[in-house]
């Protein structure tokens, strides 16, 4: 992107959270434990005594960390603790699981920390580019979503069709279709767009009502040399059906036969349904309409 952002390599993190170490193991083979020092005494015992007895397996790790996946201290514990224990290593799945939790929770200082350390472990792939763009771009922090393609190349990751639609459809979920589309055009002379990059801005439009800007990036489609499917077309009538102009749906039933896309079951019976609840559907039977 023409607009730089903060590489990297400038941006390493390492954890905030306070903790205390403990050897939980013998002198000749230590091991060390760490734990929040928010704990209380009691709850600080209890914790060491299970964590020194468990029998730890990354499946154990996995199904804590869904555990804790809406309590992020206890999330990051449970993470570094497994961490202490002598020939455990964690495995890509629960780094991007922590990732996830971590943004989730707004933690994004600590998420971008994990981040490093899935860098240096060789363990960033795409889905954990798909958590922490659209953990940014949940936060609001949609600049550094770029910032998270923009490095893709330094995570080991390419520009691709692919990594392209990953952060369009993320910014278009959160309401920055504007900012979508300038990217696309920055980005549509290296990367070609495909039907599913023009179906993620129709979505993203009309989640605005802004069914006009749908419309014309149908025309933008066939202008690269794609065509318009019943999904496209889909999406526009349910916009159609929210807003309640039922004479613009009828008008695009007949523009998708003209078209070889033909309205399918699920097109029709989304029609039906919003017709039945603005309780107008006899009323279209009745006047003719060929619904």
């Amino acid at each position: 992107m023409e607009e730089s952002l903060p590489r990297l390599e400038d941006r390493q993190l390492t954890s905030l959270e306070p903790i205390e170490e403990i050897n939980v193991g013998t002198e000749e083979e230590p091991r060390t434990l760490k734990i929040g020092t928010s704990l209380d005494p009691t709850q600080r015992a209890r914790m060491i005594d299970f964590l020194t007895s468990v029998e730890l397996s990354h499946g154990l790790v996995e199904k804590l960390l869904h555990r804790f996946r809406d309590a992020w201290k206890s999330a990051l514990g449970v993470f570094r603790w497994a961490e202490s224990r002598s020939s455990f290593c964690h495995v890509p799945k629960a780094y991007d699981a922590i990732v996830d939790i971590l943004g989730k929770s707004k933690q994004m200082e600590r998420m971008r920390g994990m981040l490093d350390e899935m860098l240096k472990r060789g363990f960033v792939n795409l889905n954990t580019v798909s958590k922490v763009m659209r953990r940014f771009a949940g936060a609001g922090l949609w600049r550094d979503a770029v910032w998270i393609f923009d490095e893709l190349e330094n995570l080991g990751l390419e520009k691709n069709i692919e990594t392209m639609n990953l952060l369009l459809d993320t910014l278009c979920k959160e309401g920055k279709v504007e900012q979508a589309h300038e990217i696309f055009l920055a980005l549509k002379p290296h990367i070609p767009p495909d039907a599913y990059t023009f179906n993620i801005f129709i979505h993203g439009w009309c989640k605005l009502d802004r069914v006009d800007e749908a419309l014309w990036t149908i025309q933008e489609m066939k202008g690269h040399g794609t065509q318009a499917c019943v999904i496209s077309y889909s999406i526009i009538i349910r916009c159609y059906c929210c807003l309640h102009d039922f004479v613009k749906v009828y008008e695009l039933f007949d523009e998708m036969h003209g078209q070889g896309s033909p309205p399918n079951i699920a097109t029709y019976s989304t029609v039906m349904n919003y017709l039945i609840v603005f309780e107008i559907f006899q009323l279209h039977f009745m006047l003719g309409f060929d619904v």
